[in-house]
């Protein structure tokens, strides 16, 4: 099956020095029709997919690049949710969600640590 994912680490656990942040994400691998391009993914148990799980991913690839000495060309550039429903009746149990080009979402993860330093400055 081309749509195979094939999980190259598990439960890996990265940290941003230079932003300074920390996360850990539940899957790395790649799919059988995109041999050497990497995605990070990330199970959710909700009733609804968040607005901020891109942003989430996109934290995690940039902090996994940025441990790894990769670019956003070279290591992890994609991302998905696989969302798993809190609600045994509502209509949709399982929802798969990708995101592609999170390079374009970390610039929002850059600027809200922009935004914490600026509003956590002392004096």
């Amino acid at each position: 099956n081309e749509s195979e994912f094939k999980p190259i680490e598990l439960e890996t656990h990265v940290v941003h020095e230079e932003l300074r942040y920390h996360g850990t994400f539940d899957a790395l691998g790649e799919f059988k029709s995109q041999p050497g391009v990497l995605w990070v993914m990330d199970w959710k148990t909700s009733n609804y997919v968040d607005v901020t799980y891109g942003l989430q991913l996109a934290a995690y690839a940039g902090a996994w690049n940025a441990q790894n000495g990769k670019t956003w060309e070279t290591g992890v550039n994609h991302g998905g949710i696989l969302r798993l429903s809190k609600d045994p009746k509502a209509r949709k149990q399982v929802e798969a969600v990708t995101f592609n080009n999170l390079r374009r979402h970390f610039a929002a993860v850059e600027a809200t640590r922009e935004l914490y330093e600026y509003l956590n400055q002392k004096g």
